[in-house]
């Protein structure tokens, strides 16, 4: 497993989250966030070139609700809920 740790902070957030990956650098990794009828909302790439590595995530101008952060390095996926508050 390359990933020791998965943080994203604050989670309950307005729509501005930070996620940290912390592992062996595996290059990088996808994600995208669904929303709970599995819609994709947003999708982009994240630089894990380095540990630790950061990458911010804008969803404010999502509903408030619960969404699903995915992870994918192409051979595994780790997901992490995330809660939007207004």
């Amino acid at each position: 497993d390359y990933l020791t740790g998965i943080q994203v902070l604050p989670n309950p957030s307005n729509g501005l989250f930070v996620l940290e990956l912390t592992g062996t650098p595996v290059g990088q990794i996808s994600y995208d966030v669904m929303d709970i009828l599995g819609q994709q909302v947003q999708r982009g790439m994240i630089d894990f070139s380095g540990s630790p590595a950061r990458q911010t995530i804008f969803l404010s101008e999502v509903a408030a609700g619960q969404y699903i952060l995915r992870l994918w390095d192409g051979t595994r996926p780790f997901a992490i809920r995330l809660q939007v508050v207004k």
